[in-house]
């Protein structure tokens, strides 16, 4: 009971926290005159799973080697709180035992932030408690003839949690569970599952491993149709190829005839989500003889689909002379909505 109530007051204690510093960072933008209001733009949700955080080996061996000693006397009870904003989430409570057969601390939950922005930051943090193993004495536990039995009677340990604040009913009191370690998560992280803790503290060896996936809540409203020229090796020669290309929904879809966009696959299907480059931005002319230019690098998978196995491909596509705008123009068009088109599809 008293785990129980210390985990519904560093719920409560970190809520409060929160809100507290968005209201300080509200109030603060109020004051320096910038909106306050949702950023405007893409949002996506964040899906995070199957939390694995290691515990440290002489911790394990002291449980497991010498039962009856001071390491097999204490139990950590462990809950983790994703925090972004105002919000906080948290996962279920294990204990210290739950870890040792396996050597880590297993949490196999489902927890989504939802409309979240392209540049967002949240936090992840492992919270501890220590405490003492409760021990019973084997007449007590099987209640053998010659046990004498007290009634009415409360442990120290409930009568503690029981006690009134020294600074009245309206201090704040501060749970007895500690930061153990944690790490900040953002848009970067989704290819990343193995992560350093920061600030890693005993029982905790320092690495964690989770399962994290984002994608878009709608569809991107960007959307553009033209003639592109398509820049390809084939068999080491330059070839340049007119396509109708339509960016919609973060895919660039390449057909040989407008006709074709309702009725045939694409000949050639690009990811926005598989960008390696930070930004799409024209190409200078001196590196490209074809005025209004851009270049897109993309993750191009050798054997499979895993990221760690990808070579990088440029691909490089270039207003042909009859598109319905002047160059200069069209440039001005397809650059922007490829940036928003791959921020809609958040990685």
């Amino acid at each position: 009971m008293f785990v129980d109530a210390q985990r519904a007051l560093l719920l409560a204690t970190e809520r409060r926290r929160s809100l507290i510093f968005e209201l300080d960072r509200i109030k603060q933008a109020r004051a320096d005159g910038m909106r306050t209001n949702q950023p405007s733009g893409p949002k996506g949700t964040l899906t995070i799973s199957n939390i694995n955080i290691k515990l440290m080996r002489d911790f394990i061996n002291g449980h497991i080697n010498f039962h009856n000693g001071i390491a097999d006397q204490l139990l950590f009870y462990f809950i983790v709180l994703i925090r972004y904003g105002e919000c906080v989430m948290h996962t279920t409570m294990i204990t210290s035992d739950e870890g040792l057969k396996s050597g880590k601390l297993e949490f196999p939950h489902y927890i989504q932030l939802k409309s979240l922005p392209h540049d967002f930051t949240c936090s992840l943090e492992i919270y501890a408690l220590r405490t003492h193993r409760e021990v019973i004495k084997h007449h007590e536990k099987y209640r053998l003839k010659g046990a004498t039995l007290k009634r009415g009677t409360k442990s120290p340990l409930l009568n503690a949690a029981f006690l009134s604040s020294p600074g009245g009913p309206s201090a704040e009191v501060d749970p007895s569970f500690q930061l153990v370690g944690g790490l900040t998560l953002n848009i970067n992280s989704i290819r990343k599952s193995k992560f350093q803790l920061l600030d890693a503290m005993s029982p905790l060896d320092g690495s964690i491993e989770m399962n994290l996936k984002c994608y878009a809540e709608e569809s991107g409203t960007i959307g553009h149709k033209a003639f592109l020229s398509l820049y390809q090796d084939v068999e080491n020669l330059a070839s340049w190829t007119r396509f109708w290309c339509v960016l919609s929904e973060g895919q660039l879809r390449f057909w040989r005839y407008p006709e074709d966009e309702n009725t045939k696959v694409p000949v050639v299907s690009i990811d926005l989500r598989t960008c390696a480059c930070n930004e799409i931005k024209a190409v200078p002319v001196e590196n490209c003889p074809y005025p209004h230019s851009m270049q897109i690098d993309v993750w191009v998978p050798v054997v499979s689909i895993d990221l760690r196995t990808c070579a990088c491909n440029e691909i490089k596509a270039v207003p042909v002379e009859n598109c319905p705008y002047p160059h200069s123009m069209q440039i001005d068009v397809w650059v922007p909505s490829e940036e928003q088109g791959k921020r809609d599809k958040i990685r």
